[in-house]
């Protein structure tokens, strides 16, 4: 390129008028890899003459190697436009009569084609260039090469006479083409032949022995394979030799030995080692699943966009290793130069979807345009248009859904969940029933049909009984002197071992148009026989019948469905069953909350493992006589800085357990409102799924064992029920109006299993919360103080919590100071620990009370003064301040007597009521109508100690 650079003057005169010089500028630019320089002088080329072949040549070359050596994003549209060029200067080169230049470009246009998995394409352009009169024996051997490449044998046979054996390139590719072509002792002399050429030294001698171990397995004499791997050979090339000999324990299933030598190989340098060299040894590890040291390898082997054979075991070393991050790079780069094929498609969607479900809702709406078959992506579009709250944008016409035969059991929410948040129950119905049919030994069928009925049965035409018998009834026959039999009928492959017959079968058209009470005489019995139509039901409701009725015993080993008998072998009731399983499960929930109060556990974490979600673990915390919520770890002088500092952004992460404290706490009316609010699409979800669930909850009761072991049977009334799916919907109000929803795909990147214990631990609304903070750099608003910590030491997050935020909107004039002090009075009332609290927390309480001392939250709140650690004498003067706030409050003075009783009771130390005595006078300055009325209390309370 100096040469070219030091006349360039020169050069671009010369070149205005001679295409022969563009050109072949073109291709010294091109060989320096300066490609838009190249195309540059091909342009020129084509002003000068334009319908040179040479030049149209010169510009598929370009293009070519461009798709070969330069962005992998324009390797398709390179060679797509390389492939135009090269049949463009094949037409002008036969048409212009220029016969040497075919074979070259039917050779490189077969290369093309190849990269373009055209392969039919690719072999009849080889033939050509090897056809050509003008040919050299170049293009013969490269025509070969193709074919044993592609395993097409009998086309590489065809030119084995035509090689140029006096090359060892020729007797190279004879060899290879005699083995493949032949059998028995003949294979067996062309590996000692490859052999012979692998002693020789040329740029082929390592791919030679390469081919002589490989055809030694093929002949299954693994001796033989060894004995290529010399001594000579292990020292000159170690990683190559020990692969090879690996290679052989793996086929030979000697797999310790095979995992021995991969060791070995990996211990070596991977400098000056051929790609395809390393490409065997990745696959190696593959078969040996050593994926991870596999997906070393092939990142150093793959070309990013390029979907072979190394890249789809690359693909599957990040399946099995949960590499996210790897995943969606690879199948993105894949998607970029448009070499995804629909398997891919899925499992980007997939992928995609756990961490950012906006983009794959886009993303599945391309993939209906270009893929194959576009069912299974409207499917997934649908299933993210219903987590997305899109429902405007369903597509639930049956037609163009995937049918029940072709997705698994366990994938069919992909098309049930959009039908049910549709309206569309019954074509979720008959998806489900032909699935069960289509999968009737798996247990995930029969639980799916079994939970969609009994939570949407309702709403379909299952329980309408048909007034007579037609093609899909379920009909009960009573024969006499013998047991009932229900028929099925069912025209779509019938079992008769499951009671399906067809309507056209004998029994079908003995029945059909019958009614219940009816009796008809049973068509192929050897004697008369007869049998009464006792019941018609649909199909699907028998299936359920049958289904759950049976369930235990076609799965014996499940946990989904368990069992319960109320009797007795004598027909009595029998409860003893059901109260040791309550008794477990109370103490189970007594062992968990102990555990959460002692040991560093989040409420996630606790809420798994009592089956509640976040909300009702936060009640049952704030019920339970151990239970306590661990929101933060300060103390009142931090406390007192962080809320005087504020809120130093403008944006905040609204987490999981913050808003169900707002929610259990009705605070959405005095919430605190920061320039950007950003709540999680999974917490978004989240919310959905509790609002979803306290809508069909059905049960009207519940049983739970007493204080004394006793079964006590609780009502629930049909105003309670809705005043909890109330609560919750305008919890998911408030952020709908209030929020800005976002996903993050930071945690992707996350070490696989790190990220199984963080989700186990925070759950993945908590993760992903936290990596939308550090993506960000602002701070999560969590009560949940062991999720602030992880977010504070792996993640650099900062926290807040409630108490906090709702502090510095005191301190910033947003929140007047009646206010906190009565939210912080129900949170203490909670047990939320390490609560900053006063005595106007107490008065707060008392208020919200309606100044009951036996009534929440005032009856747990004074046991903020019992069981705090503070001296005496501070105990005593925040009674005392407690005192003055009553008389100072609205609470008439016929209730206050009972409130300051409650106070010195909680105080209980006669001490400390003598202390508060002596200050009165300083206490009330100048109300002594107050000192008189509260040293009357006083003194009363003393003369009962």
């Amino acid at each position: 390129m100096e040469d070219v650079d030091a006349y360039l003057a020169e050069i671009e005169t010369l070149a205005k008028s001679d295409d022969n010089l563009c050109v072949a500028l073109a291709y010294k630019f091109s060989a320096g890899k300066q490609y838009e320089k190249a195309r540059e002088f091909t342009d020129r080329a084509l002003e000068i003459d334009s319908e040179s072949p040479y030049a149209y040549l010169a510009d598929a070359c370009i293009a070519h190697e461009e798709a070969i050596h330069g962005a992998w994003q324009a390797r398709r549209s390179n060679l797509e436009l390389a492939l135009k060029q090269y049949t463009t200067a094949i037409d002008l080169a036969t048409e212009r009569d220029c016969p040497n230049l075919l074979p070259e470009s039917f050779a490189h246009r077969g290369a093309v084609n190849f990269l373009l998995d055209n392969l039919d394409a690719a072999a009849s352009d080889h033939q050509k260039a090897a056809a050509c009169e003008t040919q050299s024996s170049g293009y013969v051997a490269r025509a070969a090469s193709f074919f044993l490449h592609t395993r097409m044998y009998e086309e590489a046979w065809k030119l084995r006479d035509k090689l140029d054996l006096d090359t060892l390139e020729g007797e190279f590719l004879a060899v290879g083409i005699e083995y493949h072509n032949s059998d028995g002792e003949t294979k067996r002399e062309c590996i000692k032949q490859m052999l012979e050429l692998a002693n020789q030294e040329w740029e082929r001698s390592l791919e030679c022995r390469f081919h002589a171990i490989q055809w030694a397995i093929g002949i299954q004499d693994y001796e033989l394979g060894k004995t290529c791997v010399t001594d000579e050979f292990l020292k000159s090339h170690p990683l190559q030799a020990h692969t090879l000999l690996g290679w052989i324990y793996q086929v030979t299933n000697e797999i310790d030995k095979a995992k021995q030598e991969t060791s070995f190989a990996l211990e070596q340098s991977t400098e000056s080692v051929h790609r395809q060299e390393l490409e065997l040894l990745a696959s190696l590890l593959f078969e040996l699943e050593q994926f991870p040291e596999a997906a070393m390898i092939f990142e150093q082997v793959v070309t990013p966009g390029v979907f072979d054979d190394s890249m789809k075991q690359y693909l599957t070393c990040a399946q099995h290793l949960e590499r996210h991050d790897w995943l969606l790079r690879i199948c993105g780069e894949l998607r970029e130069s448009e070499a995804q094929d629909d398997k891919v498609r899925k499992l980007e969607l997939q992928v995609l979807s756990q961490y950012l479900p906006q983009d794959a809702f886009e993303l599945a709406g391309r993939h209906i345009k270009t893929a194959d078959d576009p069912r299974f992506f409207v499917a997934f579009r649908n299933l993210l248009a219903v987590r997305l709250d899109r429902l405007e944008q369903l597509d639930l016409d049956p037609d163009n859904l995937p049918k029940p035969s072709e997705i698994e059991p366990i994938e069919a929410a992909i098309v049930t969940m959009p039908y049910i948040a549709g309206d569309k129950f019954d074509l979720a119905l008959e998806f489900l029933y032909e699935q069960l049919r289509l999968n009737f030994d798996s247990e995930h069928a029969h639980a799916q049909y079994i939970f969609f009925v009994l939570q949407h049965g309702q709403y379909t035409g299952l329980g309408v009984a048909p007034a007579r018998i037609a093609k899909d009834t379920a009909v009960l026959l009573k024969k006499a002197g013998k047991s009932d039999q229900w028929i099925t009928f069912e025209n779509d492959r019938p079992k008769a071992s499951r009671g399906e017959f067809a309507s056209d079968s004998p029994i079908g058209k003995t029945l059909l148009g019958r009614a219940v009470g009816d009796h008809i005489e049973l068509p192929g019995c050897f004697q008369e026989e007869t049998a009464e139509v006792a019941e018609l039901q649909t199909k699907q409701l028998r299936a359920f019948q049958d289904s759950i009725g049976n369930f235990r015993k076609r799965f014996p080993d499940t946990s989904l469905l368990q069992e319960f008998s109320g009797f007795k072998d004598d027909g009595q009731l029998n409860f003893e069953p059901l109260v040791s399983n309550l008794e477990k499960r109370r103490d189970h929930i007594d062992h968990c909350i102990r555990a959460y109060r002692d040991e560093s556990l989040t409420i996630h974490f606790l809420a798994a493992q009592l089956g509640f979600n976040l909300p009702q673990a936060l009640q049952t915390l704030a019920g339970h006589p151990d239970g306590c919520v661990k929101c933060s770890r300060t103390t009142p002088h931090e406390f007192h800085q962080l809320s005087e500092k504020g809120l130093q952004h403008s944006a905040i992460v609204f987490e999981l357990t913050a808003i169900a404290t707002c929610w259990h706490a009705d605070v959405w009316e005095d919430m605190p409102i920061v320039d950007r609010m950003i709540v999680a699409q999974s917490t978004v979800e989240e919310v959905d799924q509790w609002i979803d669930r306290a809508k069909g909850d059905k049960a009207s009761s519940y049983m739970n064992l007493s204080e004394d072991g006793k079964l006590v049977m609780t009502e629930i009334s049909d105003e309670e029920k809705q005043s909890r799916v109330d609560g919750l919907q305008k919890m998911r109000d408030w952020i709908a109006s209030n929020c800005h929803v976002q996903s993050s795909s930071s945690s992707a990147a996350i070490d696989p299993g790190r990220r199984k214990l963080y989700r186990v631990a925070i759950g993945f609304h908590g993760l992903d919360s936290i990596c939308i903070a550090s993506d960000l750099g602002i701070p999560i608003w969590t009560d949940d103080a062991v999720l602030g910590l992880i977010g504070k030491a792996d993640f650099g997050v900062d926290s807040v919590w409630t108490q906090l935020v709702l502090s510095q909107q005191v301190f910033a004039g947003n929140c007047d100071q009646q206010t906190f002090d009565r939210h912080t009075a129900k949170l203490a009332s909670w047990d939320y620990t390490q609560l900053i609290w006063h005595a106007s927390t107490v008065v707060a309480a008392a208020k919200e009370s309606k100044w009951d001392p036996n009534r929440w939250p005032l009856k747990q709140c004074l046991s903020l003064i019992t069981n705090t650690n503070h001296p005496p004498v501070q105990r005593a003067r925040i009674v005392a301040d407690a005192l003055k706030l009553l008389r100072r409050s609205d609470c008439p003075d016929l209730l206050q007597s009972r409130v300051i009783q409650a106070l010195l009771d909680a105080l209980n130390d006669p001490a400390g009521a003598r202390y508060i005595l002596r200050q009165l006078d300083s206490i009330f300055r100048v109300d002594p109508f107050s000192a008189d009325a509260i040293e009357t209390e006083i003194r009363y309370w003393l003369r009962l100690r």
